[in-house]
Parts: C-alpha cells; structure tokens; sequence
C-alpha cells in the first residue's frame, strides 16, 4: 500500500509513467531526479503521509528503497 502510494507521487512530481518508478530506482541514475525535485518529492511525502521528515533523512533518501524504508519507520511511530 505505501509502496505503491510512493510511486504514484514519484511519477507524478516527476512527470513519467508509473512503471519507470521501480524498486531499484537511484537518483543519480534517474535524469528527473534533480534537486528542486527533491525537495518537492519530500513534502509531497509530508503532505501525503502526514510526516515530517528530518534534514538527515532528506539526505539520505536518494533511492527508492531509501524513501520506502523511512517513510514506513515514520508511519510505524505514529
């Protein structure tokens, strides 16, 4: 479910078809993935999962797995 709603706000705030948002997805590999887009992908994440995410987390989600694993720590200690 979270997976899922993830990838849909990717491919939304990036602008591409679902199925290019895959598990192995990188930021260094994914040309979309630019920082202005970054920052709107993190409070998309926000707004959507009702969260916030902390400057360091920020940091460190540069891939899908990344995002999948904090976003799901955050929803778990709510």
């Amino acid at each position: 479910m979270t997976t899922s709603k993830i990838k849909t706000i990717m491919a939304g705030i990036f602008d591409v078809d679902e199925k290019l948002i895959t598990d192995h997805l990188k930021q260094n590999e994914f040309q979309q993935w630019d920082s202005l887009k970054h920052i709107s992908l993190i409070s998309a994440f926000e707004d959507e999962f009702d969260i916030t995410i902390e400057p360091e987390e920020i940091s460190a989600m540069t891939d899908f797995k990344s995002i999948v694993n904090i976003i799901n720590s955050k929803l778990a200690s709510k």
